[in-house]
């Protein structure tokens, strides 16, 4: 197993030939296990609001060839980001017809690079110990699975910007006859960040780059002339496309790109996600459980082994908490945006492990706080699948269900279901929650970390496939309009207009044929010129007064979906 304990300026040695090849078949294992992995989280599920379905339109417009500058709808405002990520939609649409993985397989595909990537680069830097448990971290990472899911930019934002960093990193300590193409490679991940997010694929990068030498002593190392050459040309090679987008958008690009979605956003002038300044800490807590059970071991475990870390590790901790202070420091804080900060904290918490597994012990400290992590990471796994168990025996108490959210209920009451009915998924990851914890327990109190990390793994992994895999796709197939945008398309006459009362549901839009570009406030009066066909929601459907009421009929209605109640379709008369 190799490792790095050198300086910065110490070249890395380079792997022998012998080892090249076993380490790119695991490495090929990783991303083919990866991907079949997410692909098993409801890659095939129906759309429901996601906010990537709604954007779908500018997919529509990439195809009809308008991929410059593309519109989310006809008429509607451009996109607020580059369109990489729509580009690449539009090349899985035409590989896979127009349908829910096809929109996700660029997501999907990212989040899979990314544990390649991780793992290869770790592997051949640290060893593969510390490769196994961060990609195993990272796979069972909540935000991290969840941004794969997605029909959006996230996934393949993290995977361009994570693949420039650890491209740098090989630009500076690799072999000299090897810097160039790595620097290549860290200008071509810049550019395509950057075409992905805009600026930020440029800013993200540099920044981690920036702390990490500044922290090593090596500040002028920024200043080389490949490094500034490999930046300058991922610049120019993004600006070739906001030149052409500025040609088309004009003033309106410059506003909505460059305005309203980076600098209005980030000073907070734009109200949305406007949060305090700790806002995403919590959040970083709740999204890597239960591996953020360990963050103080692996903490204490950092410290301790301060003047022995490996240079990757030492670039990750600089990776995490850069973008951890660029993320807070901004007023607009989604939580989307927290995605990239998973990649490096998954990688310290793998390098803590493998650590200690490859140790007698570090210390007191160190060990008290492994076995805590582990305590409360294999009793949390008891306690989630002994709370599901209680709730097919026992239903529900009505305490408990009205003070939840509505969403929260539909989830209490899927979960009572299929603890009730004793179903295959449920009884799988009840198992090997209870199997996982006890293991985690045992192996916390007997003192072996190599049977509690076990344990924390299995939990973690069987949880994130539980939700994910059944308890997501199950909500979707309640909550979507699938089903009633495929009514609809049976009724309503190709090339006639369809149009929506109010703002046009996300999986509406998706799985409509007809472009939804046409809203209305209200429904024209008796004896218009045409025959309009439009859906609104219940609610607003009862506004209608008698009069409008005299001048449609209801022709198809869905499911109640949500607290606005059914879509229902109607048709002048």
């Amino acid at each position: 197993m190799m490792s790095s304990r050198g300086g910065l300026g110490e070249p890395m040695p380079q792997p022998p030939v012998s080892e090249l090849w076993p380490m790119l078949m695991e490495t090929t294992a990783v991303f083919l296990g990866s991907l079949g992995l997410l692909l098993c989280f409801g890659a095939f599920a129906p759309f429901t609001k996601e906010l990537g379905a709604c954007e779908s339109g500018a997919v529509r417009e990439v195809l009809r060839g308008g991929f410059i500058l593309p519109h989310y709808r006809p008429g509607s405002s451009i996109v607020w980001v580059p369109p990489l990520s729509w580009w690449a939609q539009a090349l899985a649409v035409k590989a896979l017809g127009w349908r829910e993985v096809a929109l996700r397989s660029p997501s999907l595909l990212g989040a899979a690079f990314t544990s390649a990537l991780l793992y290869a680069w770790l592997r051949s830097c640290v060893g593969r110990a510390c490769a196994f448990w961060s990609v195993v971290a990272l796979l069972s990472c909540r935000f991290f699975v969840d941004a794969a899911r997605q029909p959006r930019q996230d996934a393949l934002f993290v995977v361009l910007i994570s693949g420039a960093i650890v491209c740098f990193e090989r630009a500076q300590r690799g072999a000299a006859r090897h810097r160039v193409a790595w620097l290549a490679a860290t200008s071509l991940a810049v550019a395509f960040a950057t075409l992905t997010k805009g600026p930020l694929g440029l800013v993200l990068p540099g920044l981690a780059a920036a702390l990490w030498l500044f922290a090593e002593g090596r500040i002028r190392e920024l200043f080389r002339p490949g490094l500034i050459a490999a930046f300058g040309c991922a610049l120019m090679l993004a600006l070739l496309w906001y030149a052409a987008a500025y040609a088309v958008g004009g003033r309106e690009f410059v506003q909505v790109q460059i305005v309203t979605c980076l600098w209005d956003r980030f000073t907070g002038k734009l109200a949305m996600c406007r949060h305090p300044f700790y806002y995403f800490l919590p959040h970083v807590v709740t999204g890597f459980l239960p591996w953020s059970l360990m963050l103080p071991f692996v903490a204490v475990a950092l410290w301790n082994s301060r003047r022995r870390l490996p240079v990757p590790v030492r670039l990750a901790i600089f990776w995490f908490l850069g973008f951890l202070a660029f993320f807070s420091a901004s007023s607009g804080k989604c939580l989307a945006y927290l995605v990239p900060v998973f990649p490096p904290l998954a990688v310290l918490t793998g390098w803590a492990i493998a650590d200690l597994l490859s140790s007698e012990g570090r210390g007191r400290i160190e060990g008290f706080f492994w076995r805590l992590g582990t305590l409360l990471a294999g009793g949390g796994a008891i306690a989630l699948a002994a709370s599901a168990g209680a709730l097919g025996t026992w239903g529900a108490p009505g305490w408990l269900v009205a003070g939840l959210h509505s969403n929260d209920r539909e989830v209490l009451a899927l979960l009572t279901v299929l603890a009730g009915q004793a179903r295959l998924s449920f009884a799988a990851w009840f198992v090997a929650s209870l199997a996982a914890g006890a293991a985690a327990a045992v192996g916390a109190v007997t003192k072996r970390p190599r049977v509690g990390f076990l344990g924390v793994a299995i939990a973690a992994i069987a949880g994130t496939a539980f939700w994910f895999g059944v308890v997501t796709p199950a909500l979707a197939r309640k909550t979507t309009l699938k089903p009633f945008m495929r009514q609809v398309e049976s009724i309503v006459p190709s090339g006639a207009t369809l149009a929506y009362m109010g703002d046009p549901d996300c999986d509406a839009s998706f799985y409509s044929r007809h472009e939804l570009s046409v809203e209305i406030d209200q429904p024209p009066l008796c004896g218009a010129a045409r025959t309009l066909y439009f859906i609104a929601r219940e609610d607003l459907a009862a506004r209608l007064n008698p009069r409008q009421r005299a001048c449609v009929s209801e022709i198809a209605a869905s499911q109640p979906v949500d607290t606005h109640g059914r879509r229902l379709l109607f048709v002048t008369r």
